[in-house]
């Protein structure tokens, strides 16, 4: 009976170990890559809103500037 329990934790121990380092290097993997995608969409949304201000600041500056004489 103890020899059972024996044999089923060493092929425990075989089969997790692999699956458990394999599945922190897919995790690596994913985080650095899902990093990069945050980055790069942080900096795409970052570039849109400051052309967004951009347009309205120069909207603003458009309606407020003094008509200019000819």
């Amino acid at each position: 009976m103890s020899f059972i329990v024996v044999a089923g934790l060493v092929v425990c121990t075989r089969w997790s170990t692999p699956s458990i380092e394999s599945l922190s290097i897919i995790n690596n993997r994913h985080l650095k890559t899902l990093g990069r995608t945050m980055k790069s969409y942080s900096n795409g949304v970052n570039s849109r809103e400051r052309l967004r201000r951009n347009v309205i600041w120069k909207e603003v500056e458009n309606a407020y500037k003094m008509p200019e004489e000819e």
